[in-house]
């Protein structure tokens, strides 16, 4: 069980005739005191879930939670609304809570991990479509070259002449198409980049989380 945070024999709110140590102690909880008693390593991450949930904190009207020269202090109020808002009844609750989030947060990275597997699989298949479509124009294109080489040398006879311009003609729609083809699987493969780069920045930054903000999350 998470023990209360008691000034002295007396609990505040309890008796307002407690004594003068206690009155001047109901305020002397700090941030640094917060961080200890969550296990949180960073100001900046205590801090934000107490602004988080201020209002929670002063419900009754009174300034439970308060700042002076950028310095948070606390009554024993605002830790017992703190504990709760955290789950923090017994250590069963606080490692049960913590336990789901992070495993939560690891699910999360494996998901990004599985995505990404599978975006650089199609960009590895698009990359070899783009190069199978490269050799592809160069062939059309010697092919093409072959050709319209016959076709000045069978000048003289009209009807070769003919069908080699009818060759021609094919094998450059055939060298457009896959030109066509082409500038789409670019565009297809810049796109496929682009959510590769995107998801491998988002798995940095979910690894990278700092533990705190994954419980907070």
């Amino acid at each position: 069980m998470v023990e209360p945070f008691i000034s002295c024999e007396y609990e505040p709110g309890k008796s307002k005739n407690g004594c003068s140590k206690c009155e001047e102690r109901r305020h002397v909880i700090t941030t640094k005191d917060l961080m200890d008693r969550y296990n949180i390593k960073t100001r900046q991450g205590i801090i934000q879930f107490v602004k988080k949930h201020l209002d929670e904190i002063n419900h009754d009207g009174e300034e439970h939670a308060t700042i002076q020269k950028g310095e948070w202090s606390f009554d024993t109020e605002a830790v017992r609304v703190l504990d709760q808002l955290r789950g923090l009844h017994d250590q069963a609750t606080i490692t049960e809570l913590e336990s789901e989030k992070v495993s939560n947060a690891q699910q999360e990275s494996h998901n990004l991990r599985i995505l990404l597997l599978k975006t650089q699989q199609d960009l590895n298949t698009a990359q070899q479509q783009v190069i199978t479509l490269q050799q592809s124009l160069i062939a059309k294109q010697h092919e093409l070259s072959e050709v319209k080489v016959k076709a000045l040398e069978g000048q003289q006879n009209k009807n070769q002449a003919e069908a080699l311009r009818g060759e021609v003609d094919r094998l450059k729609k055939e060298g457009q198409a896959i030109e066509e083809e082409q500038k789409q699987l670019q565009e297809k493969l810049s796109a496929a980049e682009s959510e590769r780069d995107s998801l491998r920045q988002q798995l940095i930054e979910k690894e990278n989380q700092p533990w705190w903000k994954k419980l907070f999350a």
